[in-house]
Formats: structure tokens, sequence, C-alpha cells
């Protein structure tokens, strides 16, 4: 499934991240990599950011990167 996809405040566990180099140091900067549980505290239906929280720190993460993020149930 996709972070996209998610529903607020589901908790999921990232599996794969399907972009570039670049995509995955940024998030991985963030502190998002693969293995890392986050929540979705907002998703929103009209291709925005999609907001996730991570040991206490809200990330935003654009529509675009989000759907290159594969998650599943935590």
């Amino acid at each position: 499934m996709r972070l996209t996809e998610c529903k607020k405040g589901a908790q999921v566990r990232i599996v794969m991240v399907n972009a570039g180099r670049g995509a995955v140091g940024n998030l991985s900067r963030m502190g998002l990599s693969v293995g890392n549980i986050v929540k979705v505290a907002r998703n929103s239906s009209f291709r925005g950011p999609v907001l996730v929280v991570y040991r206490d720190t809200e990330i935003a993460i654009g529509h675009k990167l989000a759907s290159k993020i594969t998650v599943e149930q935590a």
C-alpha cells in the first residue's frame, strides 16, 4: 500500500521508497527510512502533502514523494 492511501491515525511501517537517491537521502535526513514506524496525522484527498509523526516530530511529505513510499500496517 502507498503512504498516500493511508487513513488518518494509521500506524504504518515504511517498507520501500521507490524514488531516486536524492529523495531517499532527503527522507533519511528527516529521520524517515525503511523499517521506521510512522503515524499518519493528515492525508489530504486533494493531492496535498501527507503529514506523518515520527518520534514526536511532524513531517510533511509532498504527495508525489509520498506516493512512492510503500508501507504496511504496523
